[in-house]
């Protein structure tokens, strides 16, 4: 690493074949002011101006380097603080606001977005082709410790990147759409009364590409004090009680019992009665209760109703209404209507369909295992696989909405991958080469042997903002094709796309949480999602095929922290709002919304933890 000085106000770090220039200033009263002189003493900069001092202290790193700043700021009334490096850079280079927003290439508009939307505090990463640089800083200590980072072009072959404190927005097209992303800031200068003084470090990683993921997320991870709240063992101890405490909820108060309707509801007050919760409760019941019959007949009267939303043709609507006293699907969007289409058609989601019909093998199962009588529960689901094979047992199209009468697909995407589990749950009790094949496609369709470049994050279809659970579906899906011997080429790149949406930012004033490592929803929502057991489980599931002993380690560590954040979050919160900032949400809205309850949410995470359980019980002793 050599350290230049270019000028009064600049110098120039080189590292790995980069250049970096620093420039120093300050604001004062919205007026921009530079220094009177620059003093550079091997790794130290002083930078002076007529009543203030900034001073860095240069630190190499084995990839890249880190920049300690300390402020001192006589000046009284405004002041803005920014930190700026410009990097000349040939070519285009494509860019990852992780997990916010990401282009293939900057341009001449300057993008900034506040630290704490970030899953990592106030950075960027740049992809150049072969090597990647990842911009990061320091956790704020405070709320008056939050910045913004902003990456724009300001010539041709030369990037700038500003963090600035406090923290200025401006949110790019579309994102400046969603009425989510509105901007809450209200200030943009410290109201100074002298003698202010400030202190954070800047971190510049430096790494082939191929590694910058899970690298950025090692260095940002190394940035926090980790105090978990729980170990292992004690979320092991407390399992099983706080799992029964949400079934009983489940059954004292989203229960609908009225003439020949059984079902469980979503939330309190739904419309509608949702088949992938009852049947969810119970296997959940018959997994947690052996030798419990009021339980165990309500689990039997549950899959039973279930039964009745099994359409003709085999696939099951996943809806009851309650008002109506019938099953339904969605209404086909005016844009996907076709001639031969009528207006009051309506389609099923064949993924969520199939993971009703994923629930079903899973209770037939446990009632075989019990030596219950589960014929028909098996036959049910038998029908629905049927249904996706002509008489010639080939696989027709798969969709991700079909019409229930006529089995006609209007709609694929991403979600289809969903129905690789009842697959291959019927492969291995049939050994049927055409669940295989019908597997196999799956693969060809959704698996290229290339994956997108890593700055593009994925998405269920055109149509949608990147998302989590894209991602963890496609990580999901590969793990169920490397275990029917249908090998995935790019294993270790599914956990690198992964790892963005982990939110190590310790600014989650919103979520009353003390540690990090929930799970970002998508682009366009600012909020926690609640699946913390499922991505453990899965992580721990994806390890005994990965070769990175590095990324090994990492992801043990990452499970850890994933179990602990989830150990704090009640199981059933649908989401959590991570931001005090959003002017659309009431702050009591924004922190009473972990106290809300969904079954499904529940029933998911509950599954997830009890097979963590089973599974992998050495994680957790």
């Amino acid at each position: 690493m050599k350290v230049l000085q270019v000028d009064s106000k600049t110098i120039k770090i080189e590292k790995d074949g980069f250049s970096f220039r620093v420039s120093y200033s300050f604001v004062w009263n919205e007026i921009e002011r530079k220094p009177e002189s620059i003093n550079l003493d091997g790794n130290t900069v002083n930078a002076f101006f007529l009543t203030s001092v900034i001073k860095d202290l240069i630190i190499e790193e084995e990839q890249g380097f880190t920049i300690k700043r300390t402020w001192k700021i006589i000046p009284t009334d405004k002041i803005a603080l920014p930190f700026s490096l410009e990097i000349p850079m040939d070519g285009d280079t494509s860019f990852l606001f992780p997990c916010i927003h990401n282009g293939e290439r900057l341009s001449m508009n300057k993008i900034a977005f506040m630290g704490e939307r970030l899953s990592y505090p106030s950075s960027v990463f740049m992809f150049t082709g072969k090597s990647g640089i990842f911009i990061y800083t320091d956790p704020p200590s405070s709320k008056d410790d939050q910045s913004s980072i902003a990456v724009w072009k300001i010539k041709q072959k030369i990037l700038k990147v500003d963090i600035n404190f406090p923290p200025i927005e401006i949110l790019p097209e579309p994102i400046n759409t969603i009425p989510e992303y509105k901007s809450g800031l209200s200030v943009n200068s410290y109201n100074s009364n002298g003698n202010m003084i400030k202190e954070n470090k800047f971190s510049i990683l430096l790494c082939p590409e191929r590694n910058l993921l899970p690298q950025a997320l090692t260095c940002v991870r190394d940035r926090f004090i980790k105090e978990r709240t729980r170990s292992p063992q004690q979320i092991k101890a407390d399992a099983i009680k706080n799992i029964k405490e949400g079934i009983q909820k489940c059954l004292a108060e989203l229960i609908v019992e009225d003439k020949g309707v059984f079902g469980l509801l979503p939330y309190t007050k739904a419309p509608f009665i949702s088949a992938m919760a009852s049947i969810g409760i119970s296997v959940l019941i018959q997994k947690v209760y052996n030798f419990d019959s009021i339980r165990h007949e309500i689990s039997l009267k549950l899959a039973d109703f279930i039964l009745k939303g099994q359409h003709p043709n085999g696939i099951f609507y996943t809806n009851f209404s309650i008002a109506h006293k019938k099953w339904y699907g969605e209404k086909i969007p005016e844009k996907s209507k076709s001639k031969d289409v009528q207006s009051d058609y309506y389609t099923i989601s064949l993924p969520e369909s199939g993971s009703v019909v994923n629930w079903l093998i899973s209770f037939a199962n446990l009632l075989e295992e019990k030596n219950i009588q589960n014929q028909k529960y098996f036959f049910a689901a038998k029908r629905f696989m049927e249904s996706l094979f002509d008489s010639k047992k080939k696989l027709i199209e798969i969709g991700s909405k079909i019409l229930p009468d006529s089995l006609k697909t209007i709609e694929k995407n991403l979600s289809c991958l969903e129905l690789i589990f009842p697959l291959k749950e019927f492969y291995l009790a049939t050994e049927s080469e055409m669940y295989k094949k019908a597997i196999t496609n799956l693969k060809s369709d959704f698996f290229p042997a290339t994956l997108p470049p890593y700055f593009k994050l994925i998405q269920m279809d055109d149509t949608a903002y990147p998302s989590f659970e894209a991602v963890l579906l496609l990580l999901k899906s590969a793990i169920a094709l490397e275990e029917q011997g249908i090998n995935i080429r790019e294993k270790e790149p599914l956990v690198h796309r992964v790892l963005p949406w982990l939110y190590y930012n310790n600014t989650a004033t919103g979520t009353g949480c003390t540690t990090t490592a929930g799970i970002l929803d998508s682009f366009d929502k600012c909020r926690l999602r609640s699946q913390g057991y499922e991505l453990a489980y899965y992580l721990l599931k994806i390890k005994s095929i990965l070769d990175s002993r590095e990324l090994i380690k990492l992801i043990d560590e990452v499970i850890l922290d994933l179990l602990d954040f989830a150990a704090q979050t009640p199981i059933g919160a649908p989401f959590i709002y991570h931001t005090a900032w959003m002017p659309d949400i009431d702050p009591k809205r924004a922190k009473d919304c972990s106290r809300e309850f969904h079954s499904l949410v529940f029933i998911k995470e509950s599954n997830f933890l009890l097979q963590l359980l089973s599974e992998f019980p050495d994680f957790f002793k």
